[in-house]
C-alpha cells in the first residue's frame, strides 16, 4: 500500500502560546520587546513541533489522504498519518463516497464496516477528507503550551550570557560549569525536563 497526504486548508494558527502570556509570565508591561518575543515564541513553538516529530505543527488543519494498494490487496484497517483528535469530513472508496454507516474512526484507525461489522478495506484507491489538530489555543493542552512558555522565558534570561552556563559559585575562587545542546541537560536539541514533559504528543513512527 503506498499512502500520500496533502494538506488543503492550512491551520489559522502555528503559535503555541500568547505574547501577552509570555509577557506576564516576565513581568513585562511596555511593547519594547514584543518583536523580539513574538520571534521567540515562533522559534520555540517550531522546535517544539520538530521534537514532537510534526512539522506540520499542531494547528486544526484539513488534510487529503490517498491510499493505493496493490491489485488484490485487502488491508484490514487504514492508519492516518495525522493523529490529533481528526474528525472525517468525507471517505471516497474508487470515487464513490461511503456512507458514515460503512466506516469507524477509532483513535487514528479508519476501519471498514459493512452490514455494521469489520470488513477488510479492498478497493484500488480510499481517498480521505479529514481535519487533525487542535483549534490554537483553545484546545492545546496546557503543558505543551507550558513548554513554550518555559522556552521562551529561558530564551529570554538567555540574552546577553553564555546560554551553556549552568552554574556558577563565586567564593575564593570562580567555579562554573557549563552545559551544550549535546549535554546532558538536554534532550535532542530541547532542554531535558521540556523535552520530557513533551513525551506523550511525539509522533512515533510504526
Amino acid at each position: 500500500m503506498i499512502a500520500t497526504i496533502v494538506q488543503t486548508l492550512a491551520p489559522a494558527a502555528r503559535d503555541l502560546t500568547r505574547l501577552d502570556a509570555v509577557k506576564a509570565e516576565l513581568g513585562i508591561a511596555d511593547a519594547a520587546q514584543d518583536a523580539w518575543l513574538t520571534d521567540a515564541i515562533r522559534q520555540a513553538s517550531d522546535a517544539i513541533a520538530a521534537f514532537c516529530r510534526r512539522p506540520e505543527g499542531f494547528g486544526r488543519a484539513t488534510w487529503t489522504e490517498t491510499f493505493r494498494f496493490a491489485a488484490g490487496r485487502a488491508e484490514a484497517s487504514l492508519l492516518l498519518a495525522r493523529d490529533l483528535a481528526p474528525a472525517i469530513t468525507s471517505v471516497t472508496e474508487d470515487g464513490i463516497a461511503l456512507d458514515p454507516a460503512e466506516y469507524l474512526l477509532d483513535g487514528s484507525i479508519l476501519r471498514r464496516l459493512q452490514d455494521d461489522a469489520p470488513a477488510p478495506w479492498q478497493a484500488a484507491k480510499v481517498v480521505v477528507v479529514y481535519q487533525a489538530g487542535w483549534a490554537l489555543l483553545a484546545e492545546l493542552p496546557y503543558d505543551v503550551e507550558r513548554c513554550c512558555l518555559d522556552l521562551v522565558v529561558r530564551a529570554h534570561q538567555a540574552k546577553g550570557r553564555d546560554p551553556g552556563l549552568r552554574s556558577e559559585r563565586i567564593l575564593d575562587v570562580i567555579a562554573q560549569s557549563w552545559d551544550t545542546p549535546g549535554g546532558d541537560g538536554f534532550k535532542d536539541g530541547l532542554p531535558r525536563d521540556v523535552a520530557e514533559r513533551l513525551g506523550p504528543y511525539i509522533r512515533w513512527a510504526v
